[in-house]
């Protein structure tokens, strides 16, 4: 109890247990455990009733704060710079200008009692007196504090022993009364209790902003007078916090101090290093309230949340565009700027996002990265991966909200839905041709130009759609990957199916307006239609020749050509038409598919029939 340190320790934490709080506010009669938090409770909250003490030096103005006098004079009066009146010494800090003028007068200054040594300030003093003072340093008691100077530790042991007792001891005695949180200093709770009482006490004089902590409020100010002390001396970048200084300073030196111990990654922020090791712990924290998804980041979970809700902040300042992230701004800007910072190192080409370039860099390499696993199909982008995976899976997960169309991809869903609003996007240049999808338009335009880019390379074949040539491909392999489900027959096209299985079914759709005709193909409707209205669209270029049908056309013409693309399997025949072919390898077969109606004669040829029924004319088919 001797110990003065001790017992003023023992008489605060005795004030903490008993509740006893003997200083009143003369305010409003509230009741502190000490002076210290009487002084800041009054500040905070009775300074406007009271008298202003912080004056201006160069007009009759009053302030709450020293903080907002020095802000006043930097931006009424144009001091910048606080200015010695003795000697040459400036500063940007009214306090160190006090501090230094009392290096002019001698009896405020701090002087070495083992030399000529003067300061005013004693801290300094004492740091100069080390020098002198050689020997082990003096340690403080239990704790690892040590000084050169005797003087130094008791003053050490006043201001830092409460403290470090906690520390050693563990011992917290301030309890949030909202939550479980504790803390070893007063100050520290009261700073904790704000985030649940939303109090912000420190208010912006320029603005309407307000803070919980005196430190926000000094680095909002800086917004106001432009005030940036923080400077980096490799370039022109400024800063309100010194922390973001040393951050920005890494840019330059390229330090990353901070490790993963999982892999190779580095960063250059301890924050960002804690987001990267979730990719390791697999941790995803943030849940989705409208359904499961969960993630490892906030901001992806606020984007994720866009989703559900529409909400679209960030908008183009040139058009109407409007987008749900960040990103998809900055990509969008680039075609109001025309900016394309991304250029190839092959050739000139340039793009405007980093993922174009990387797919135009495999036309150059060749490279095709992603594999499909259930066979050797590669691909240079995942998108397509991704599509050609749903041929093996049968997968289609976008489906018509009109109908029961479903599609494996949603291009094709967006071009199906054009058929229900009969919106017809694309035209024709040259005539007044409309479709609904851009493919069908490039197809079309062919017809004028009279371009076939694909060719096959078994033969001289060449079309204009891709598709066709797909189809003309299976000739020569012979594959015939569709096949019926009632009987054996295969064909290379779906279309070829669907007509065959009418067979069985003996559904005919199309239906004459002119007779009773019905057909199971609508091209075949629509030749038969030329039949009444006696429209020949097709003519020969060699001759006069005209027809409704564009494979009559095609076999007339080879009789000029002398072209015979049919041959029969079994011999050296050959011929220019399919159907005298099929007559042809009828002597192979036996096959006598023409009968006659009135007596039992067959034959291999329609005209042979014909001929044969003018025997019976006059007389009655037999039934």
């Amino acid at each position: 109890m001797a110990c003065s340190v001790v017992l003023e320790r023992l008489r605060d934490d005795a004030m903490v247990h008993s509740g006893n709080k003997p200083y009143a506010c003369e305010h409003c009669g509230k009741r502190f455990r000490n002076k210290y938090i009487l002084r800041e409770h009054i500040q905070l909250t009775h300074s406007s009733t009271g008298q202003k003490s912080f004056v201006c030096d160069f007009c009759s103005s009053t302030f709450q704060t020293e903080l907002l006098v020095i802000e006043h004079e930097k931006s009424e009066h144009g001091v910048s710079n606080f200015m010695c009146a003795e000697c040459e010494f400036t500063t940007s800090s009214k306090k160190s200008l006090e501090t230094h003028l009392k290096s002019h007068s001698l009896e405020t200054n701090f002087n070495c009692s083992h030399c000529s040594y003067t300061s005013s300030c004693k801290s300094d003093l004492h740091k100069h007196q080390t020098i002198h003072i050689a020997g082990d340093p003096i340690k403080c008691c239990d704790f690892d504090f040590k000084c050169s100077v005797e003087s130094n530790l008791p003053r050490h042991q006043k201001t830092h022993n409460r403290r470090h007792q906690t520390i050693l001891t563990g011992k917290q005695p301030y309890t949030c009364s909202y939550c479980d949180y504790k803390c070893s200093k007063s100050f520290n709770l009261r700073v904790h209790e704000r985030t649940h009482t939303g109090e912000k006490p420190f208010q912006c004089s320029h603005c309407d902003y307000k803070s919980s902590l005196k430190t926000l409020l000094q680095q909002h100010l800086m917004v106001h007078t432009g005030v940036w002390p923080f400077q980096c001396s490799h370039c022109d970048y400024k800063s309100s916090r010194k922390s973001h200084l040393e951050r920005h300073l890494m840019i330059h030196t390229r330090a990353k101090s901070f490790k993963c111990s999982k892999c190779d990654y580095k960063s250059n922020d301890r924050g960002d290093l804690r987001v990267h090791q979730r990719i390791h712990n697999k941790e995803k924290r943030y849940t989705c309230s409208h359904c499961d998804y969960k993630c490892s980041y906030s901001s992806a979970l606020r984007s994720h949340e866009r989703t559900h809700t529409g909400e679209k902040p960030f908008q183009c300042s040139q058009c109407d565009y409007k987008c749900s992230q960040k990103s998809h701004l900055q990509k969008h800007l680039m075609i109001h700027t025309g900016a394309k910072p991304f250029q190839c190192s092959h050739c000139d080409n340039k793009f405007s996002q980093k993922s174009h370039l990387q797919q135009h860099l495999m036309m150059h390499t060749g490279a095709k990265p992603f594999q499909c696993s259930h066979c050797d199909y590669k691909f240079s982008r995942k998108s397509h991966l991704q599509n050609h995976r749903r041929i093996h899976t049968g997968a289609k997960p976008f489906k018509c909200s009109i109908c029961d169309y479903k599609s494996a991809q949603k291009s094709a869903l967006q071009t199906h839905l054009r058929r229900h609003t009969g919106e017809k996007s694309f035209k024709c240049s040259n005539c007044d041709y409309k479709c609904s999808d851009i493919s069908g338009l490039r197809s079309h335009e062919r017809r004028h130009t009279g371009d076939k880019n694909f060719q096959c390379s078994h033969c001289g074949y060449k079309c204009r759609q891709k598709a066709y040539l797909q189809q003309h491909l299976m000739i020569h392999t012979g594959e015939k990957p569709f096949q019926c489900s009632q009987c054996d027959y295969k064909c290379s096209r779906k279309s070829h199916l669907k007509e065959h299985l009418m067979i069985h079914t003996g559904v005919k759709p199309f239906h004459c307006s002119h007779c009773d005709y019905k057909s199971v193909q609508k091209s075949t409707l629509q030749r038969h239609l030329r039949i009444h209205t006696g429209e020949k669209l097709f003519k020969c270029s060699n001759c006069d020749y005209k027809c409704s049908d564009n494979s009559a056309l095609r076999s007339h013409e080879r009789r000029h050509t002398g072209e015979k693309i049919f041959q029969c399997s079994h011999c050296d025949y050959k011929c220019s038409k399919k159907s005298n072919l099929k007559t042809h390898q009828s002597i192979h077969t036996g096959e006598r598919p023409y009968k006659c109606s009135h007596c039992e004669y067959k034959c291999n040829q329609k005209s042979s029939l014909r001929r044969h029924q003018k025997t019976h004319a006059g007389t009655k088919p037999t039934k």
